[in-house]
């Protein structure tokens, strides 16, 4: 798949829900998630919560890097969180990614 629009079109196809049911659960009009497949381009945050529905990573949708399932369990964790709490967890993994660097340096 070439496009993030075909990435995101598998995705919605591998769901069990058709498009007018995402595009309701993200509070959108009917042809919302439709449009965006054909190539509209979606807000960021809209984009990242269809993702967030169909369990899939939007750096994959967006890059085709990584796998499908990528973070997409980690983003479902993080957005229900508060703003306190990401800020806490944003720390922490700052912290392990600065770590892991210095231990894999030659």
């Amino acid at each position: 798949m070439n496009t993030w629009q075909e990435r995101l079109n598998e995705a919605v196809k591998n769901d069990c829900r058709s498009k007018r049911e995402l595009a309701a659960a993200l509070g959108m009009g009917t042809q919302y998630v439709y449009q965006i497949i054909q190539g509209k381009t979606p807000a960021a945050p809209k984009l990242f919560e269809l993702c967030k529905l169909l369990g899939v990573d939007p750096v994959y949708v967006m890059t085709g890097e990584g796998s499908p399932e990528g973070s997409g369990d980690l983003l479902k964790v993080l957005a229900d969180l508060n703003a306190d709490n990401k800020a806490i967890l944003l720390k922490v993994a700052r912290g392990l990614a600065d770590s892991q660097k210095e231990h894999s340096a030659p």
